[in-house]
Parts: C-alpha cells; structure tokens; sequence
C-alpha cells in the first residue's frame, strides 16, 4: 500500500513517535493525533526519517501543553516537539496540517543522530597538511603559486560503497570560512595515485566522487589558515527537495518552525502564531545547520519573528512578520514583496576571524512602524 487513510477521530498515543515509512502518504482524514500528558524533557509525537515519497497531510497534531508536568521536567521541556523531518529524507512533504498546543518545538527538521538504515554521522577525514602552491588541473602535479593553498594527499577510500559525494568544509562546531574565497578545487586520483580528474567545488556543497576515486587533494583559494579542515559526507543525509506546505502551526513554547541542515526545501502557505513563549523566543528559527541549510524557499508566511543564525542562499517572498533577524552568517539572502510590523532587518554577531562573504538583497519591502 502507499496510502493510509484514517477514520476521522481522536487518537490518543504516548511518547513514543509514530514512525511513517518511506513511499506512503498517511491522510489523517480529518483526524487529531493527541498526545498523553508526560514527564519528560524530550519527546516527538510523529516523524520520518531516510524516507523518499513520504507525505503527511489532513489533520491535527495537538501536544501535552496545558498537561504536560513541567515541575519534573529537565530543561525546560524544549525538546517535547511535534512533527520532525529528519535523515535523508528525498521528495517528502507535510502539508494541510494544524499543529497546536506543543511544549517544545512545532515542526522540525534536520539529521539525525541514528536512523534505521545506519549511522547519519560518519568520522570525518582530515585534510592533509596544507602548503604555499597549486596542482595543475590537467596533469594533477604540483605547480608553484604564491597565493593560493594545496594539501598533501587524503586518503578516501573508505567512503567507496557508502556515498557518492563528498565535500570539504570546516567539520561541525561552528563552521564558517576562514580563507579569503568559498571557492576550491578537488583534484581526485587512483589507487595507483594516477591523476583521474579536477572539479570546481565550493565549500559545504557537494562533489560527486569519480569511479575507482582512492586518493583527494585540495586547493584552496585564499591564504588564511586553519588546522581543522575534513573531508566528510555526512551533510548529504539530510532533508532534501522536500516542502513543508499550508501548515498553521499555534502555541509552540519553544518554537513554531525549527529547521536545521537542509537542501532546495520550500516552506510555502504557512502561518505561525502564538509560539516562541520561551529558549528561542520565535516563530521560526533556523539555526542549528548552520552551513549545512542550503536553498530554502520561503513563500507566503505568516508568522511572528523570523530567525536564521547562518544558512547559504535563503530566498523569503511575500512573508509578513513583526520583523525579521538575520546573522551576518546567513549569506547571500534575499528578501522580497515583504511586510515587517516593528522592524527592519538586524544582521550582526558573526564570529570572529571568520571571512565575511554574501551579499543580502532586498526588493519592495515595507516596514510598518519602523523603530531601528
């Protein structure tokens, strides 16, 4: 089967989330899944995870928010969330949905720690020592130049069977760039150490692995210098070409909308109201993907406080929120066709030492009573 329609009712489930499985649409016909009241600091009510074609849609989910026992409760209950998209997921959707009354976060979405087909997290692969130069992109030999930065040789065959992309970024913390370009080149070899090609890449964006690939080395456009440079795929299992569609989300304590590391996600036709009450203070917040949340497309939202903390090419159309916040780590955003209640766009608390690159735009917005 690859749908799954409920009777419309009240279904009341404990903390242990409703997993959907991949290639299934679960209508909810009208239905309301309620939660049982817990004690607890972390809970999710439904969620898919490493799913391709799965859609959830038609109905409510309602929390533990006037029951939930806060007393006895660690950390402020933040992480007691709704609905989480999280994993690999590849065309998935939750859509026509009202998500009401959650102590933690509404709807979210990101990698995950562990999932049903493996592990999401892989150790990551240092890049080798780095030196003054350049390699050739045609014969793979090295070359002198007094401005640019190469690596010795990474050894990558560990990653044959189990992706087929890498990239080369700054390993979780933080992350950011800290040369004077987003730009580099990849230059692959075989076992033989026998030159198979160069490829254009560009920090934190996916390279697809040449076949019988063993060996990588790396060009770096800039001169700046940093010890804690790797060669990973982990990134790539995260939510990707996937949409969250006309979903009213109301009384989220923590958060409405959190959304980690993602790929080309649209977020369209959806309303956020009373929630941010505490942690974040938000409707919507995009934080914790930092460089990981790449292509998201917002349109048609309605909601109170829009955050992102970084984030790579963030593109907001026809959105109306008291205002707006963004971190100078959210590069190459563009805001459009807007309307902001009480304020104008903050940008501010980049880390230090890390290059600033991206330019914001904005087009036809309007600021109701601007007060900063």
């Amino acid at each position: 089967y690859n749908k799954i329609i409920l009777p419309n009712a009240t279904y009341m489930i404990d903390n242990n989330p409703i997993d959907i499985p991949s290639g299934v649409t679960l209508d909810l016909g009208g239905s309301t899944i309620k939660m049982c009241p817990i004690t607890g600091n972390g809970a999710l009510m439904m969620r898919m995870t490493d799913c391709t074609d799965t859609h959830l849609c038609n109905g409510t989910i309602e929390g533990d928010y006037f029951a939930h026992d806060y007393a006895n409760s660690t950390s402020n209950s933040e992480w007691v969330s709704g609905v989480e998209m999280g994993g690999s997921c590849r065309y998935c959707s939750i859509r026509d949905l009202t998500i009401k009354n959650i102590t933690g976060y509404g709807l979210q979405n990101s990698i995950s720690s562990t999932s049903h087909n493996g592990n999401t997290f892989y150790g990551a692969i240092k890049v080798a020592d780095l030196e003054q130069g350049d390699i050739d992109r045609e014969t793979g030999q090295n070359i002198s130049c007094s401005y640019r930065l190469r690596s010795g040789i990474s050894n990558i065959s560990a990653y044959q069977g189990n992706s087929e992309f890498i990239s080369m970024s700054i390993h979780l913390n933080y992350q950011g760039n800290e040369f004077n370009s987003w730009n580099y080149f990849m230059y692959f070899y075989d076992s033989g150490n026998n030159f198979i090609k160069a490829v254009s890449a560009y920090q934190y964006r996916q390279v697809k692995i040449p076949q019988n690939a063993y060996y990588v080395r790396i060009v770096i456009l800039g001169e700046r210098l940093k010890s804690n440079w790797n060669l990973h795929y982990q990134f790539f299992r995260v939510p990707t070409h996937c949409e969250f569609r006309n979903v009213t989300i109301d009384n989220a304590r923590c958060v409405g909308m959190a959304q980690g590391q993602m790929k080309d996600f649209l977020v369209q036709d959806c309303i956020i109201t009373n929630s941010g009450q505490s942690s974040a203070t938000c409707s919507y917040d995009a934080e914790d993907g930092w460089d990981g949340m790449q292509d998201a497309f917002f349109e048609n939202f309605r909601i109170y406080g829009f955050l992102t903390c970084a984030g790579h090419n963030f593109v907001i159309n026809n959105m109306h929120s008291d205002a707006i916040y963004m971190w100078e780590r959210t590069r190459w955003a563009v805001i459009k066709n807007s309307t902001f209640d009480t304020g104008c766009v903050i940008r501010g608390g980049g880390e230090a030492n890390i290059v600033q690159h991206g330019v914001t735009r904005f087009y036809n917005n309007t600021v109701l009573a601007p007060d900063y």
